[in-house]
């Protein structure tokens, strides 16, 4: 992927992956609303919640 901001562009590897979390609800919430991962404040590591 890659990520364009003026004249740099930087480049991440990122993935599509099925989890399955099992837990205190709290906690997955929790990394439900901030995403999982190093890179969540980049917009990377956001959950999608499949019934």
């Amino acid at each position: 992927m890659s990520i364009n901001k003026g004249n740099a562009t930087t480049h991440h590897r990122a993935y599509m992956m099925d989890l399955i979390l099992e837990g205190d609800l709290d906690l997955i919430e929790f990394a439900y609303d901030i995403g999982i991962g190093e890179k969540n404040s980049m917009g990377f590591g956001m959950v999608k919640l499949l019934e």
